[in-house]
Protein backbone atom coordinates (compact mmCIF):
# COMPACT_ATOMS: atom_id res chain seq x y z
CA UNK A 1 0.00 0.00 0.00
CA UNK A 2 2.71 2.26 0.73
CA UNK A 3 4.46 1.70 -2.52
CA UNK A 4 1.25 2.00 -4.43
CA UNK A 5 0.04 5.43 -2.98
CA UNK A 6 3.84 6.99 -3.01
CA UNK A 7 4.10 6.14 -6.78
CA UNK A 8 0.64 6.97 -7.48
CA UNK A 9 1.04 10.42 -6.02
CA UNK A 10 4.54 10.94 -7.60
CA UNK A 11 3.12 10.52 -10.26
CA UNK A 12 0.32 13.07 -10.30
CA UNK A 13 2.82 15.66 -8.44
CA UNK A 14 6.34 14.84 -10.63
CA UNK A 15 5.01 13.58 -13.87
CA UNK A 16 8.61 14.02 -15.45
CA UNK A 17 10.25 11.22 -13.32
CA UNK A 18 10.57 8.08 -14.60
CA UNK A 19 9.83 4.73 -13.22
CA UNK A 20 13.60 3.91 -12.33
CA UNK A 21 13.64 7.11 -9.85
CA UNK A 22 9.88 6.44 -8.37
CA UNK A 23 11.62 3.18 -7.41
CA UNK A 24 14.86 4.87 -5.67
CA UNK A 25 12.96 7.54 -3.97
CA UNK A 26 10.12 5.54 -3.33
CA UNK A 27 12.87 2.47 -1.43
CA UNK A 28 14.46 5.60 0.43
CA UNK A 29 11.42 6.93 1.90
CA UNK A 30 10.77 3.76 3.05
CA UNK A 31 14.15 2.80 4.53
CA UNK A 32 13.79 6.59 6.00
CA UNK A 33 10.54 5.47 8.27
CA UNK A 34 12.23 2.81 10.12
CA UNK A 35 14.94 5.50 11.11
CA UNK A 36 14.19 4.18 15.03
CA UNK A 37 15.79 0.57 13.77
CA UNK A 38 19.70 2.77 13.13
CA UNK A 39 21.27 2.40 10.06
CA UNK A 40 21.65 -1.53 9.67
CA UNK A 41 17.58 -0.92 9.57
CA UNK A 42 17.48 2.32 7.34
CA UNK A 43 19.18 0.31 5.24
CA UNK A 44 17.86 -3.54 5.01
CA UNK A 45 14.47 -1.99 4.80
CA UNK A 46 15.65 0.22 1.96
CA UNK A 47 16.93 -2.44 0.07
CA UNK A 48 13.94 -4.83 0.98
CA UNK A 49 11.65 -2.19 -0.29
CA UNK A 50 13.86 -1.79 -3.62
CA UNK A 51 13.40 -4.95 -4.13
CA UNK A 52 9.56 -4.69 -4.11
CA UNK A 53 9.60 -1.57 -5.75
CA UNK A 54 11.26 -3.49 -8.94
CA UNK A 55 8.70 -6.37 -8.45
CA UNK A 56 6.05 -3.68 -8.27
CA UNK A 57 7.27 -2.26 -11.60
CA UNK A 58 8.04 -5.11 -13.58
CA UNK A 59 4.57 -6.83 -12.83
CA UNK A 60 2.78 -3.60 -12.80
CA UNK A 61 0.95 -4.32 -9.81
CA UNK A 62 0.70 -5.05 -5.88
CA UNK A 63 -0.10 -8.31 -5.67
CA UNK A 64 3.64 -10.05 -6.21
CA UNK A 65 5.51 -8.10 -3.84
CA UNK A 66 2.68 -8.54 -1.14
CA UNK A 67 2.83 -12.19 -1.67
CA UNK A 68 6.82 -11.81 -1.82
CA UNK A 69 6.58 -9.68 1.75
CA UNK A 70 4.39 -12.44 3.53
CA UNK A 71 6.57 -14.98 2.40
CA UNK A 72 9.23 -12.97 3.79
CA UNK A 73 7.59 -12.49 7.20
CA UNK A 74 6.75 -16.17 7.83
CA UNK A 75 10.66 -16.74 7.64
CA UNK A 76 9.93 -16.16 11.67
CA UNK A 77 8.50 -19.49 11.94
CA UNK A 78 11.70 -20.69 10.52
CA UNK A 79 13.28 -18.76 13.81
CA UNK A 80 10.85 -19.22 16.29
CA UNK A 81 9.88 -23.03 15.17
CA UNK A 82 8.45 -25.66 16.71
CA UNK A 83 11.43 -26.56 19.23
CA UNK A 84 10.25 -23.30 20.91
CA UNK A 85 7.07 -23.74 22.24
CA UNK A 86 6.66 -24.35 25.93
CA UNK A 87 4.77 -28.25 24.76
CA UNK A 88 7.52 -29.52 22.94
CA UNK A 89 10.05 -29.05 26.32
CA UNK A 90 11.50 -31.67 27.78
CA UNK A 91 9.21 -32.63 30.66
CA UNK A 92 11.49 -32.54 33.10
CA UNK A 93 11.96 -28.50 32.09
CA UNK A 94 8.95 -27.93 32.98
CA UNK A 95 8.52 -29.78 35.84
CA UNK A 96 11.32 -28.10 37.62
CA UNK A 97 10.25 -25.07 36.40
CA UNK A 98 6.88 -25.38 38.90
CA UNK A 99 8.48 -26.38 41.87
Amino acid sequence: LFRGFLFYYFTLWFPHINALEKTLLTSLIFGLGHLYQGWKGIASTGVAGLIMAGLFVLNGNLLLPMIVHAIGDLRVLLIFGSKDRPENAPREAITAGAT
